[in-house]
């Protein structure tokens, strides 16, 4: 195999690992908006709103899948929160030995984590089966939005 083939290999594969990746993340932003969640583009968020991919670290780049506002959509009571938002992961491939499951994956996970943490961010991480089986939501309903 060429090196220009291999390169492509692997680069279908990166493109398909994301595709899959999206999925989950794609589902649990339809199942917000069922709830009247929409989709907003900055911060601070509104009651009702999300941003998918939120850069929430000044110097790093990492990111969160889901800033979520933790008032629900046309509500503007103070919903269990000392913060008005709160961060979502969702969580792939957990039996396929993914990256979060990983070990330098989930050290990189560790460290992102609770910089989150100490900087002020709630982190709730759910895994795909959660978002597809909608768990996920059903434990924000239960523990946040209550």
């Amino acid at each position: 195999m060429s090196i220009a083939n291999a390169m492509a290999v692997a680069e279908a594969d990166k493109l398909a690992k994301k595709i899959k990746r999206e999925k989950w993340e794609t589902m649990f932003a339809r199942q917000l908006e069922d709830m009247g969640f929409v989709e907003g583009d900055r911060t601070p968020l509104m009651p009702g709103e999300y941003v998918r991919e939120h850069k929430w670290h000044p110097r790093r780049k990492w990111r969160a899948d889901f800033l979520i506002s933790a008032y629900l959509p046309g509500k503007l009571r103070y919903m269990n929160s000392p913060d008005q938002s709160f961060l979502a992961e969702i969580e792939g491939g957990v039996w396929t030995r993914g990256r979060h499951t990983r070990g330098s994956g989930f050290i990189k996970d560790c460290e992102k984590y609770n910089t989150a943490a100490a900087c002020g961010h709630k982190v709730f991480r759910f895994h795909s089966g959660m978002v597809e089986d909608e768990s996920a939501i059903e434990w924000l309903k239960e523990n946040v939005w209550r």
